[in-house]
């Protein structure tokens, strides 16, 4: 993956992230808070993954 590419890649979880965070706490059903904390976290888990591929390189 080009360093262009990956910077994009992380820019776009970065803004999901946040997004999902705000979302989250804004939820008004504990439902809600359940699916955006699980939506959060996978994106999270995906950021941590794509740096520790990174660092491989």
């Amino acid at each position: 993956m080009s360093e262009i590419t990956f910077q994009k890649v992380l820019d776009a979880l970065d803004r999901e992230i946040k997004w999902a965070f705000e979302t989250r706490a804004q939820a008004e059903s504990q439902s809600a808070v359940n699916y955006w904390s699980g939506y959060y976290s996978g994106l999270k888990r995906a950021l941590e993954l794509l740096l520790k591929l990174q660092h491989l390189k």
